[in-house]
């Protein structure tokens, strides 16, 4: 199955301070494989955010610390898999006097989850079953 690309703006208001705004980044279950945040042009480097799975900061990597920027874009492959579904947030500041917008794209595999819960299936035959190759 192919992956699933969930696309979220995430707006921001002029003059709004670090740790006030965050916004929901609500997808179906799966696993998380990728996450990439644009930042177009005006931004500026007046406007930072970070992407946030439960407690853990998940993007930039490096703790407390923000995607800054203008016209740039980062994305990441996430080598030790998150689930999908709830707890995923934005988190983002704007220190200018225009209002600003993310655009996060997050990749999910939507049966992930579903191979590493289930044991392998060895198939039998039915008794007098014959094998026809």
């Amino acid at each position: 199955m192919p992956l699933v690309t969930n696309k979220y703006d995430v707006f921001v208001f002029s003059d709004t301070p670090k740790g006030s705004f965050a916004s929901s980044l609500d997808f179906d279950p799966g696993v998380v494989v990728s996450i990439e945040v644009q930042i177009p042009g005006g931004h500026s480097g007046k406007t930072g955010i970070q992407i946030w799975y439960g407690d853990a900061q998940v993007l930039p990597v490096q703790a407390d610390k923000w995607f800054v920027g203008n016209k740039t874009r980062q994305r990441i492959e996430l080598t030790d898999p998150f689930p999908g579904g709830l707890g995923w947030r934005a988190e983002a500041y704007n220190n200018g006097k225009r209002n600003h917008t993310f655009y996060v794209v997050v990749e999910t595999d939507p049966l992930g989850t579903l191979s590493e819960l289930y044991p392998p299936v060895l198939l039998l035959r039915q008794y007098g079953e014959t094998i026809t190759l």
